[in-house]
């Protein structure tokens, strides 16, 4: 549980972060869900897989809270805030992962 190797059970190694295995046995590491990240390695279960702040998405397999963007209509402040806002009243960001509001 949270190791993978070859089928006659040599060459263990830890899942990866980003991902995670509940079995025991040779099957793959699975990857975290979109819209969450895992720093661990070796982890057993997607417990350890963490949402992604609101108003943003990751990719599966994701490492970090970095890698989380902000979705489409969303920024994120410079100032340090690790939640994405919506765009202001008459204005649209249609890229995900905007950073400043223009």
């Amino acid at each position: 549980v949270g190791f993978t190797g070859e089928a006659n059970g040599t060459n263990c190694q830890a899942c990866a972060s980003g991902t995670y295995k509940s079995v025991i046995g040779s099957k793959e590491c699975t990857l975290c869900q979109n819209g969450t990240y895992s720093g661990v390695t070796g982890a057993s279960s997607a417990e350890a897989c963490i949402e992604c702040p609101a108003n943003s998405v990751s990719a599966a397999g994701s490492t970090s809270v970095f890698d989380c963007l902000c979705k489409p209509g969303y920024f994120l402040e410079v100032d340090g805030s690790s939640s994405c806002e919506p765009c202001p009243e008459g204005t649209y960001n249609g890229a995900a992962g905007a950073t400043v509001r223009e």
